[in-house]
């Protein structure tokens, strides 16, 4: 099993909290503008935000629109089993996609792929 970088799994939990207009599980990453648009002009779900985060900003736009490539990039940057993919990744998921209530559920995700690995004596196995 990978190392599951918690370090970033937290770093996009602090970053859709700090900006719930950043989030919208439904899209892996696209620009945004106009008004309820976040103040960095993009958007994107959990592993969007995993690439991106992980990438130098002027590099952003050559993942914006990179549907499937963000899913691999983010699962190996994550650190993350297929299964853990799926449950994190999957908009089916989560009843709500947008919005502080969607950062919640998505924050709420996260909690709970970290803590089994955790409650196992996985200490090894996570990357902090």
């Amino acid at each position: 099993m990978a190392k599951l970088n918690v370090k970033l799994l937290n770093r996009i939990k602090r970053h859709l909290i700090a900006e719930p207009k950043r989030y919208d599980q439904a899209t892996w990453a696209r620009e945004v503008s106009g008004k309820g648009a976040p103040a960095c002009g993009t958007r994107a779900c959990i592993a969007g935000w995993a690439v991106l985060l992980s990438v130098p900003k002027p590099e952003w736009s050559q993942w914006i629109g990179a549907d499937s490539e963000i899913a691999d990039k983010a699962q190996d940057l994550l650190g993350l089993t297929n299964d853990e993919r799926g449950v994190l990744f999957a908009v089916e998921n989560q009843t709500r996609w947008t919005g502080k209530l969607g950062v919640r559920e998505a924050c709420k995700k996260i909690g709970a792929l970290i803590a089994p690995r955790r409650a196992h004596g996985d200490r090894a196995e996570v990357n902090t």
